[in-house]
């Protein structure tokens, strides 16, 4: 066989091992525990660089699942990278979405980061729920008016995050996330065409986002909160 014949044999079988060889690459490896140290097995592992630090490369984005011990190796060119975690169908919160300071590693060439063992913490369910004794929501949706009540909570990085919509019927929804304990944390209602009152009978402010912050102590009980759709404001002037 050719020379030439061997190297495209070889960049074929190695694919994006060899280019990351050539690039003068390094090595992110880790692992992933809960918060009693135990190794978490299928966690997903996504890796990103930081804008700027990876010039050859950029954007780049991958993504694995966690070994049954744990742990997790990429092989990435020089740079800054960022990395997420998620458990899917657990409790336990992704570092990058509650934390001001996501997990990060820094990579020279040829260099090989062990990063220090990334701790999923246990999350804890915060629920928002929405009475609609008229129906209101329904018709109103099925109308297409554009009247709507979004329900979000913010995270740590000042990012806002739909809450899941857990359950819904003819005269309620339910809103749920979970959020961390011993954190302040703010959700929001973004309130467009209804009039709101709180558990209390508490008119909510018109139109555009009621924002309140909450915080779930160190009893780490559930904290759960509900409006009241009382009626459709009646619509302005064209």
């Amino acid at each position: 066989m050719s020379g030439k014949f061997m190297r495209l044999l070889t960049m074929a079988l190695l694919g994006p091992t060899w280019l990351w060889a050539q690039a003068g690459g390094g090595t992110v490896s880790g692992q992933v525990l809960d918060e009693r140290q135990r190794p978490l097995h299928g966690a997903r592992i996504d890796i990103s660089a930081v804008p700027g630090t990876v010039a050859r490369f950029q954007p780049f984005q991958a993504a694995r699942l966690t070994a049954a011990d744990g742990t997790f190796t990429f092989n990435v060119a020089a740079g800054s990278y960022r990395v997420c975690v998620q458990l899917h169908n657990s409790d336990l919160l992704d570092p990058c979405m509650w934390s001001k300071k996501p997990p990060t590693a820094d990579v020279r060439s040829g260099q090989t980061i062990r990063m220090t063992p990334l701790v999923l913490m246990r999350g804890y369910p915060l629920t928002v729920r929405l009475t609609d004794a008229k129906g209101l929501l329904a018709q109103e949706t099925s109308k297409r008016s554009g009247n709507a009540v979004l329900v979000r909570v913010t995270d740590a990085n000042g990012m806002p995050h739909p809450m899941n919509l857990r359950q819904q019927n003819a005269t309620a929804r339910e809103h749920v996330m979970l959020v961390p304990r011993d954190t302040p944390v703010n959700i929001s209602l973004y309130n467009q065409g209804f009039q709101l009152a709180d558990d209390k009978g508490n008119a909510v402010a018109g139109a555009g986002a009621h924002i309140f912050t909450v915080k779930i102590a160190g009893e780490r009980n559930p904290r759960n909160f509900t409006f009241v759709v009382t009626g459709v404001k009646p619509a302005g002037p064209k």
